[in-house]
């Protein structure tokens, strides 16, 4: 299988070597990905997607120096701007966590027409496999 190798910006030294996958890998991981999104069923609860991200922030917190060093390293940055950046990291897991609870559905209000007479309207925002978020309308 072939590798991607990573270099220090700076002096051209090998950081790693690193495997990579062909196209059919890839693509077998997204329709996999895919399917996993499209059953909600299948979706962690909040709960469970918190702790995850509790104990990635707790991982990446007892790892700052380490994290810095790599960041510094591969990036060519100083080691300052480096963990500005391993903080700043740490910091969208945290606020990730805080936005959890805050993924509901709305009412819109209806009546308006006569289509739309005795009916409820409620949007969700959901997040894809980009993480990009969407909105969808069910009219009930």
């Amino acid at each position: 299988m072939p590798e991607l190798q990573v270099f220090r910006p700076f002096d051209g030294k090998l950081i790693k070597s690193i495997p990579t996958q062909n196209e059919e890998d890839v693509d077998k991981a997204i329709a996999r990905a895919h399917a996993l999104f499209q059953d909600r069923n299948a979706w962690l609860p909040a709960h469970q997607r918190v702790a995850i991200l509790e104990k990635t922030a707790e991982i990446m917190s007892t790892q700052v120096e380490e994290l810095t060093e790599l960041a510094a390293e591969e990036g060519g940055k100083p080691y300052m701007d480096s963990k500005v950046e391993v903080m700043r990291a740490i910091n969208g897991v945290k606020l990730a966590i805080e936005h959890i609870p805050q993924i509901k559905g709305e009412q819109i209000p209806m009546g308006h027409t006569q289509s739309s007479a005795n009916r409820l309207a409620f949007t969700q925002r959901e997040l894809s496999v980009s993480y990009h978020q969407s909105v969808r309308l069910t009219i009930l």
